[in-house]
């Protein structure tokens, strides 16, 4: 763009990024990389709190990036990036990837603290666990695997998610029977907690709490299992809420969430008899009224045709325009939704510039028209324009259409 610009800095025109789609695919890459190392901080911490140890706790974050190390080589094999459904698998299984750790680690400093020696204690604790450690695992791996077999338009997508989250989790096994052990048999140790200063007396406390927790839930259990009718009672209604709440159609569906990245397009349709003239006129008054609205940033306007892409509003025609309107970051504007503002930005529009069709779809990670669309084709004009505003009149009515 900067050459662009010096190339035809004598006829004074210059270039600006009008509309730049990365910016929120970058924001949201990246803050799913902060969540991942938000994560193994997190999980670092809980381990330290359970396994009363930073040597076992040292154990469990070499654990962590040893099983992502092969998710990276299988994905520089197959030629995926580090795109946003990647990260997002390994943000997920950060939790799965400590599980086989943990589970061997916790059973051989149990072999330790009965005063084994270490190598003994490391062996006999993982072939003890071992058979637990590899149902964890594999009950993780076969929820995944039909994923690989889909043939609908989104498999490739899902493909990646579940190639990570299967070969991190196969590598996490593979670490818990290996380096897991050796790492025990090195580093180890006996623990005998005592209260000789503030980090020990505070895993003594918590260790208390959780003892009386195991309590509460040990006399809890003991009354489920003296009134087991009464419990699977309570499990069937259960399960028969759940059902009537389905039925109730109370939980909207759509493929994915768009969420709110402040941007969406506004689309106008004039009489198909319109000129582009008239179109461009009338477009520019539009544009200048909305450029004047405090909330919004930028807008880029397409006259007589949209922007191409899975996101556009139709088929450009002479009497049709396309605005790409990004609004300013919440912060320098009152904390509304892009979906409310957008509405009362078409309320308003209707009726200083009425005579005209608006149409709105907000712009995501993945751009999509309007949620319904009906089209309306034949080759008689006035009984398709007739039945189109029956049509109109029908959905009006009904109440699921506000």
């Amino acid at each position: 763009m900067l050459k662009l610009s010096k190339n035809n800095q004598a006829s004074n025109v210059k270039f600006i990024i009008a509309d730049d789609s990365t910016d929120n695919t970058i924001a949201a890459v990246n803050s799913v990389v902060f969540d991942l190392i938000l994560a193994v901080i997190l999980v670092s911490l809980v381990m330290l709190l359970f396994l009363r140890s930073f040597r076992n706790s040292i154990i469990v974050l070499v654990a962590i990036p040893t099983s992502l190390v092969t998710a990276f080589a299988v994905m520089w094999i197959l030629g995926y990036t580090l795109n946003l459904m990647t990260l997002l698998a390994m943000s997920l299984i950060i939790g799965i990837l400590v599980d086989d750790a943990t589970v061997v680690l916790e059973n051989i400093q149990r072999h330790l603290d009965m005063g084994k020696e270490k190598r003994d204690a490391s062996m006999e604790g993982r072939m003890e666990i071992g058979f637990s450690a590899l149902s964890i695992t594999l009950v993780d791996v076969v929820v995944f695997v039909p994923i690989l077999f889909l043939q609908v338009f989104v498999a490739d997508m899902l493909k990646q998610f579940s190639v990570v989250v299967i070969t991190s989790t196969l590598t996490s096994l593979l670490v818990g029977f290996t380096l897991t052990p050796w790492m025990s048999s090195r580093i180890g140790k006996k623990e005998d907690l005592q209260p000789t200063n503030f980090f020990n007396k505070f895993l003594l406390w918590f260790e208390h709490q959780l003892e009386k927790f195991i309590n509460w839930y040990g006399k809890q259990l003991e009354w489920v299992l003296s009134h087991k009718l009464i419990f699977m009672g309570i499990i069937v209604l259960l399960f028969a809420l759940t059902g009537v709440m389905m039925k109730q159609n109370i939980i909207g569906k759509e493929l994915i969430a768009t969420g709110d990245q402040g941007k969406f397009l506004m689309g106008l349709e004039f009489d198909k008899s319109t000129s582009i003239d008239y179109n461009n006129t009338i477009s520019t008054q539009i544009e200048d009224y909305i450029l004047k609205q405090k909330e919004v940033k930028t807008l880029f306007s397409n006259v007589g045709g949209p922007s191409t892409g899975i996101g556009s509003l139709g088929v450009g025609s002479a009497y049709k325009t396309e605005f790409t309107i990004q609004l300013k970051d919440k912060k320098e504007i009152k904390n509304i939704a892009t979906e409310t503002y957008m509405q009362q930005l078409r309320s308003e529009l209707q009726q200083k510039f009425p005579g005209i069709k608006y149409s709105i779809a907000a712009l995501g990670l993945i751009p999509r028209s309007a949620p319904i669309e009906i089209t309306l084709s034949g080759s008689n004009n006035e009984e398709v324009t007739a039945t189109a505003n029956q049509l109109k009149t029908i959905i009006e009515k009904n109440t699921w259409s506000r």
